[in-house]
């Protein structure tokens, strides 16, 4: 379906609530698009001779608050399958009920008096968007930085079936950025090269490490449902807003995917794939077949090599200064205004607080001991580097952590409870002393 909207000539598009009269309705009364009458001035030609007349007349609204008002705020822009139409389509008419909007991938839309867009003009939320439209082209070599803004986007667009629609709606995108990662050069001796991708329930398995540390936007209301069909480890398990981190140079991935299952099991002990280079798949068995890229892959159980190491769980971060703090100390930004991070304690070092998590699927324990915590498993995920100094620059370790429960005790299958970060050097160097293990996230 997707491809319609890539290879047509142009989209047509109806913002109004009701479009039960079609796309062609005449203006009400109280919104023609200009507030004065129609003016005819003189024109004259560089050597200043008359050449004719042009026309001129007040708008009701600047042309960037009528694209805000008209398009961009229109309920067309809250249902979830908008989006992925929007940035495949090359151009786009925008019948709205003040008038043409036209909108394509070189070009700020337009109104239609030729009026452009002005992306000064335009609020920050406005701007990211049309930035999106901008870098959606074959020729990003780094287009990751786009998949993850439009997901953040997505999250909280309405879907009538998400059970069904939540990964199967931005599928058509990311088809288009699998070929992309591919033959970032869209040179023939690569043009099936897609198949190499690996797609793992909404993200990409070449970059796993940033894709898990997903968390809820600090500024909206807590998750409202699930999606059961979806894994526990991706952002499209659950109905809600959700943010990537701003990506760290230097970062160090330290765990390692060892094997997949593409369909959900009892028990996933064997994986049907193994992974090799990182984020190739071979089949476990010799005579299965080897899998294609499928950008509509809704479930994946992955195998894990890493790090797990308990840590202690306690109140809530809720102070501005102790949000700050946690932030700074963790090279967390921007510092958070307001959010659901809980303190991280070690279980030996009761004293100081060790980092913060953000804790989405974590069960009450109406029995913890407020002084001792919750115990929870922690998944070393990556290390990051704060940079202190100004002159003699030094750099201490940050690590983010996946927080995982074990979904029945002896089964080594685990489920994401949520995402966080510590900076205690006690609890860092417990890390570092960890064994790995061998289980698996679903």
């Amino acid at each position: 379906m997707a491809q319609y909207y890539q290879f047509s000539v142009f989209t047509l598009a109806g913002t109004a609530e009701d479009m039960t009269g079609g796309l062609l309705q005449p203006y009400a009364k109280d919104e023609i698009p200009w507030t004065s009458k129609l003016v005819r001035l003189p024109y004259r030609d560089k050597n200043k001779n008359m050449a004719g007349n042009f026309y001129c007349f007040r708008r009701r609204l600047p042309v960037v608050e009528e694209y805000m008002d008209q398009v961009w705020s229109s309920i067309l822009f809250r249902r979830g399958w908008i989006l992925q139409e929007w940035l495949l389509s090359k151009r786009l008419l925008w019948y709205t009920p003040h008038g043409l909007f036209f909108e394509c991938q070189q070009e700020l839309p337009r109104s239609y008096d030729q009026s452009q867009l002005t992306f000064t003009r335009a609020n920050s939320d406005l701007q990211a968007y049309l930035r999106l439209k901008a870098s959606f082209h074959f020729s990003n070599v780094d287009i990751l930085s786009f998949w993850y803004p439009v997901l953040e986007v997505y999250s909280g667009q309405h879907l009538t079936k998400p059970e069904l629609d939540r990964i199967l709606a931005v599928a058509g995108l990311a088809k288009e950025v699998g070929s992309i990662l591919a033959n970032p050069g869209r040179l023939p001796s690569l043009e099936n090269n897609t198949q190499n991708e690996v797609y793992v329930a909404g993200l990409w398995l070449r970059d796993i490490h940033h894709g898990l540390l997903w968390e809820e936007q600090h500024t909206t209301k807590s998750w409202s449902s699930k999606v059961e069909e979806a894994p526990s480890w991706s952002w499209a398990s659950l109905i809600t807003l959700v943010r990537w981190p701003e990506r760290s140079k230097g970062t160090k991935n330290k765990f390692n995917v060892t094997g997949l299952c593409f369909e959900r099991k009892t028990r996933h002990d064997i994986p049907d794939h193994l992974v090799f280079d990182g984020c190739r798949l071979r089949p476990y068995i010799a005579m299965t077949e080897r899998p294609t890229f499928d950008p509509t892959n809704m479930f994946s159980c992955l195998h894990i090599r890493g790090k797990l190491h308990t840590v202690h769980v306690r109140g809530y971060l809720e102070t501005d200064e102790n949000l700050k703090n946690a932030a700074l100390s963790t090279s967390y930004s921007p510092v958070p205004k307001s959010c659901n991070w809980r303190a991280i304690w070690s279980a030996f070092q009761s004293d100081i607080i060790a980092g913060w998590a953000s804790l989405e699927q974590l069960s009450p324990h109406p029995t913890a001991c407020s002084d001792f915590g919750i115990a929870v498993y922690a998944l070393h995920v990556s290390t990051r580097y704060l940079t202190h100094g100004l002159w003699i620059k030094t750099s201490v370790p940050v690590l983010n952590v996946l927080f995982v429960e074990e979904v029945e005790v002896g089964s080594n299958s685990f489920r994401r409870l949520g995402v966080g970060r510590i900076s205690d050097p006690q609890l860092i160097q417990e890390f570092e002393g960890a064994e790995e293990h061998n289980f698996h996230l679903v």
